[in-house]
């Protein structure tokens, strides 16, 4: 993971990360057990995902503790990930514009033609087809947020 590729916090959100770490360093030993880092994310208000948090570690070469730097830096991801789902949650909102908790496929081939300058129908039609994978004609939240995560 590249450095420009690491979020950026501000200097409160960075002061946070690091008095929860510390909260939990009661023997301010400048390091946790990677099993002690989701009660500390807890106490942050925050849910990571502890699958999501291996990869991170594993790409940051970390096995078994983690220090308050490498936490500062967890917190940061983490904190980005929220903030892309809350306007992945904002998008599917507004268009869903009936409520019902699904997008209609037509709708969906609407906004891509207006998006898609040279996207063809048969571009499209896989779009779709990979967004609406239990072929219900509708897509879902799941779905939705599938696609826009990659």
């Amino acid at each position: 993971m590249g450095e420009d590729e690491q979020p950026k916090l501000t200097k409160q959100q960075e002061d946070d990360a690091r008095g929860a770490f510390s909260l939990f360093d009661k023997k301010d030993a400048g390091y946790l057990p990677i099993k002690d880092l989701g009660q500390v994310f807890r106490s942050c208000a925050m849910t990571v995902d502890s699958e999501q948090l291996s990869d991170w570690l594993g790409e940051m070469g970390v096995e078994d503790q983690c220090d308050k730097n490498t936490f500062v830096k967890l917190y940061a991801l983490q904190k980005k990930k929220d903030e892309d789902e809350k306007e992945i949650k904002e998008a599917f909102r507004v268009l869903d514009k009936e409520k019902t908790g699904e997008i209609p496929v037509a709708e969906l081939k609407w906004i891509l033609r207006a998006l898609g300058d040279d996207t063809t129908d048969e571009e499209i039609d896989d779009i779709i087809t990979a967004i609406d994978t239990d072929g219900s004609g509708t897509v879902d939240y799941n779905e939705f947020a599938k696609v826009m995560n990659g």
